[in-house]
């Protein structure tokens, strides 16, 4: 009786439920709060802006740095804990702060997030004329924190317009037309 149930565990564990030391080994993928269509690039033809293949595989990574979801967000895409979403962008921060300046130029020109050259003093106008990696990742954080004030409002407006009847979302958008 005792092998009998051995073997059940046995099959349970590793075949129905796949639990094996290699599936624990496996690194789980974070998971993406939002899709973005982002310029792929491909691995076996000219790179652009002189960029090595090393530099494309990071570009890849930026871009699931730039939608794996933050800590501190609740499903309804409201920050619930500001303390854990401050680190979670601080984080993302670090991990983009390791990828090279030529990928996160290009993830930011694909993006359209160019960063601002920071005045030379409060007092002065004059800026900077060079742009350093920090400057390149607070543009990037700057995006992932407005994507996420985007999704908040499309999923806002989605709940609205499933909350309401339809009769009364169809009148109320046809008083907007009008």
């Amino acid at each position: 009786m005792h092998c009998m149930l051995e073997g059940h565990a046995n099959h349970h564990f590793r075949t129905v439920l796949n639990l094996t030391s290699a599936s624990a080994a496996d690194e789980q993928l974070p998971e993406k709060a939002f899709l973005y269509n982002f310029t792929k690039i491909p691995q076996d033809g000219p790179f652009p802006n002189n960029m090595a293949l090393k530099e494309i595989k990071q570009v890849d990574a930026i871009h699931v740095l730039l939608t794996a979801s933050l800590e501190g967000v609740g499903n309804d895409g409201q920050v619930v804990d500001q303390e854990s979403f401050t680190e979670s962008l601080a984080s993302l921060s670090r991990r983009l702060l390791s990828k090279n300046m030529k990928a996160l130029q290009f993830v930011c020109n694909d993006l359209e997030c160019l960063p601002r050259p920071p005045p030379l003093s409060e007092n002065s106008e004059a800026m900077h004329t060079r742009l350093y990696k920090k400057d390149w990742v607070a543009a990037l954080v700057t995006w992932v924190s407005f994507s996420y004030l985007q999704f908040v409002l499309e999923l806002t407006y989605l709940i609205a317009r499933t909350k309401t009847t339809p009769a009364l979302w169809k009148s109320s958008t046809e008083d907007c037309n009008a």
